[in-house]
């Protein structure tokens, strides 16, 4: 039970207040690009409202799969993508959908098209940032060894990254049990 008061705890305090602000971005964004970990992944959401997805075996590796479609977003927050055309390795068919959870030119979390259930979590591409950052972060996949009622395992907290001496630093980090 205390595990699953934390569980919500921790989406009111982070998912719920993403979700909110998404929703009240409008449906019109800048272009933003977002890369994600291990094989590599990488997502463009475009001003006019189309999609590239593209994927990788490897980050050394030749593209293996590219996507294009069109996205929507949601009243409830979530970007709905439905893809119009795909080519490559496991590539998925017309008109299948995926879903994600953006925080415009922050991060963007990927349920993909296709078989993989796996959400892919993705940070902001491109060029580097041109201002100070004062953020929370959350860790969105621990190895399986991982227990949640661990107190000595972070999952969320704060973070800065100052521009001026390219240092970040994590501020604050916190559990699933005993938060305040």
């Amino acid at each position: 039970m205390k595990f699953t008061r934390n569980l919500f705890a921790l989406f009111a305090l982070f998912v719920l207040p993403v979700m909110l602000y998404v929703a009240a971005c409008g449906s019109k964004t800048p272009e933003y690009s977002y890369a994600g970990p291990g094989s590599k992944w990488g997502v463009t959401l475009k001003e006019d409202g189309t999609f590239t997805i593209t994927h990788a075996p490897d980050t050394q590796s030749e593209i293996d799969m590219t996507v294009n479609g069109t996205y929507t977003r949601l009243t409830t927050g979530f970007v709905k993508l439905v893809v119009t055309s795909a080519t490559g390795t496991d590539a998925p068919d017309v008109g299948e959908e995926a879903y994600g959870l953006e925080i415009p030119g922050f991060a963007f979390m990927l349920k993909p098209v296709g078989d993989d259930s796996n959400v892919i979590p993705m940070v902001a591409s491109g060029n580097c940032p041109t201002a100070d950052i004062a953020s929370n972060w959350i860790m969105l996949e621990k190895a399986n060894t991982s227990d949640a009622t661990n107190t000595t395992q972070d999952w969320y907290g704060t973070f800065s990254h100052n521009v001026t001496t390219n240092v970040s630093n994590v501020a604050t980090k916190y559990n699933l049990v005993n938060t305040t």
